[in-house]
């Protein structure tokens, strides 16, 4: 008995090990400069105009019930 569940810890052990590697490859192909808000001004170069033009593009009126999301919440959204 003790061994089958030293055998059952080990393949949960082995599956979460698993798992974890494949979210941190999954990490690695994130494009930041969509959700992060420094990549974003980073990718803008802090120019105005370029941010100003990026909220244009990407931004639009949202009505939605809760609370204020506020700027990262806006961006994810």
């Amino acid at each position: 008995m003790a061994q089958t569940k030293e055998m059952s810890f080990q393949r949960i052990e082995k599956g979460i090990e698993t798992y974890q590697k494949k979210v941190a490859n999954f990490q690695e192909t994130i494009n930041k400069s969509t959700f992060d808000n420094d990549e974003v001004l980073i990718t803008l170069d802090f120019d105005a105009d370029n941010i100003v033009e990026f909220m244009q593009d990407k931004f639009a009126f949202q009505p939605y019930v809760g609370l204020l999301r506020g700027v990262q919440g806006t961006l994810n959204s």
